[in-house]
Formats: C-alpha cells, sequence, structure tokens
C-alpha cells in the first residue's frame, strides 16, 4: 500500500474543489493524466464538458484486452472534492481520494498483468456537483453504439474509513435489482483473499454515485463503498484528511475489487448478459492474478 498512501498524500495535498475560482483541480488532472500515461500498454485521453460555466475534464486510461478486446470493464471512481468551505480547502481522503488511488493501483497491476479484455480506468471530474463526468461518460457511450460492449462498471467512492464502533470490518456493493448477478465474484474473493476477512453487504437501491448514470441507461454497473461510510464524520468537510483514512480496510477492500476484477477481466464465457458463468468466477488465472498483486500491494 505504499503506492497507495503516496498518491492519496499528494491528491490530499490539493485542493480538488471543481468549481473553485481558479482553476486548482487542474494539477490532480495532469497527476493523473501523466500517472496513467506512464504505464505500459495504456492510452490516456481526456473528455471535457461543462459544469456552471467551467470546463472539466474526465481522465481515462485504456488498456487493450489481450483476447478480447471488444469485451469492456470500465473501473472508475471521481477525483473531486468539495467541503464546507471548498475554495479554501478540499482534501477529500475518503470522499473520493481513495476510490481515486484505488483506481490508479487497479491499473498499475493489470497493465502489469495484461487481461483478457479491455480495461477502462476512468477518473470522474463533476461528480459533487452533480455526477456530471459519469453522465458525460455514459451518455457518449449509447449515442457513440458502444454501451452494448460494457460487461461491467465498477465504480469505487469512499473505501477507506471503518467506523472504530463497527463490529465486523465490510463493504457495501450497491446497484440495480437487474444486475445483482455482479456482486457474486466480489463475495467470493472478499471470503478467500482478504486479510481480515471482509464481509460483503448488499443494496439493490443505487443512488448518488457514478454507477447511477450507468444503471439508467441499462449498462451493467456497481458502487464499491465502504459500509461505514454513512457515519463517517468528516464527510464533505475540510477535516476529510488522510489520517482519517483506516489501512487496513482500504487494503481488503482494494484486493477484493482486484480478485474480482481479475475473474471478470480473464473470464472465458460469458452469457449475452455479461454475467460470468458459472465456474469462470474462481480460475486459474484469478488465483495467479490475486497472487502477483500480493506482490504489489506488499512489496
Amino acid at each position: 500500500m505504499t503506492r497507495w498512501v503516496s498518491d492519496l498524500q499528494y491528491l490530499t495535498s490539493l485542493n480538488r474543489y471543481q468549481l473553485a475560482s481558479s482553476n486548482l483541480i487542474a494539477n490532480a488532472t495532469q497527476y493523473l493524466v501523466n500517472t496513467l500515461g506512464s504505464l505500459p500498454g495504456i492510452t490516456v485521453t481526456t473528455q471535457q464538458f461543462m459544469v456552471s460555466g467551467k470546463v472539466c475534464s474526465n481522465v481515462i486510461g485504456t488498456l487493450p484486452g489481450t483476447q478480447n478486446p471488444d469485451k469492456w470493464i470500465i473501473v472508475g471512481g471521481h477525483y473531486d472534492s468539495i467541503s464546507e468551505s471548498p475554495n479554501t480547502a478540499a482534501p477529500g481522503a475518503e470522499d473520493n481520494g481513495s476510490g481515486t488511488v484505488s483506481v490508479l493501483e487497479a491499473a498499475r497491476i493489470f497493465s502489469a498483468n495484461r487481461p483478457s479484455l479491455t480495461m477502462i480506468f476512468i477518473l470522474f471530474a463533476g461528480e459533487e456537483e452533480g455526477l456530471y463526468g459519469s453522465i458525460a461518460h455514459a451518455t457518449e457511450m449509447v449515442s457513440s453504439g458502444a454501451a452494448s460492449k460494457i460487461n461491467l462498471v465498477h465504480t469505487m467512492d469512499m473505501v477507506g474509513y471503518r467506523s472504530p464502533n463497527s463490529n465486523v470490518a465490510a463493504v457495501l456493493l450497491e446497484s440495480s435489482s437487474a444486475f445483482q448477478y455482479l456482486f457474486q465474484p466480489y463475495t467470493s474473493a472478499a471470503g478467500i483473499y482478504t486479510l481480515n476477512t471482509l464481509q460483503t453487504v448488499y443494496s439493490s437501491n443505487p443512488f448518488g454515485s457514478d454507477h447511477v448514470p450507468y444503471i439508467e441507461r441499462d449498462i451493467p454497473a456497481l458502487l464499491c463503498i465502504d459500509n461505514d461510510w454513512d457515519y463517517y464524520p468528516y464527510y464533505h468537510r475540510t477535516t476529510d484528511t488522510i489520517d482519517k483514512i483506516n489501512i487496513p480496510i482500504a487494503t481488503d477492500i482494494l484486493r477484493m475489487n482486484i480478485a474480482a476484477l481479475a475473474s471478470y477481466g480473464n473470464a472465458t464465457a460469458l452469457v449475452t448478459t455479461g454475467q460470468i458463468s458459472t465456474g469462470s468466477t474462481i480460475s486459474v488465472s484469478l488465483a495467479l492474478y490475486v497472487c502477483l498483486s500480493f506482490v504489489v500491494l506488499y512489496m
């Protein structure tokens, strides 16, 4: 997790408020472009859109699949932040620096261990103002005819907090009832590969984050969020700083995600809905990927 923490330290040193009086978030945008662009096999582009007269940029890194490049997995999280005094400070460590740096670490791992399916790593802008970045991207996927290529949209928002009053380490997986089949690989991975046997909790009431625009367009999507997010006392505050992050739960959530994404990214048989067929969720390729990710995460 050394790289994860290092990324988070830098991002929380920046003001990532999208509508700041000066374009402060541009520093974060460039950092994400540079970081993704430094990884082998990943091509980086940006997608511009407007929010309240400001130009905003999604950062998109594409890693072509080795066998099925026209089947896509999107791994995303928003990198903008907000607070009660956003023009002064908006460090956004939990919301959503934690998700942003998890996307970066996933990109590092999969660029070094190429999946069969194409993986697209997206850092969304404008989430705090109303999901503008994910709406822009989901809309483009539909209008361009690319939506049918997407097997999974995996978003991470607030993945680094555990309440001191919590009896168990748990993660919430959220999607619509139509896409609940997406959950099983995560539950399997959490039971096998997390260090503290992370428990998975489910919700079929999607709201408030970047998975929603995809679900609304009938694209399979889920949100991964720590189960104690609603108890986070520093939510949208200038005090949402890196010292509030719980590294053990962030580690286990990332391990679960890498394992589940490995199973999706290397599935040899997919049914027409995009659901992984029985027997392919926990596979030899998954075990290899998780072993490799263990080395990367704990080197």
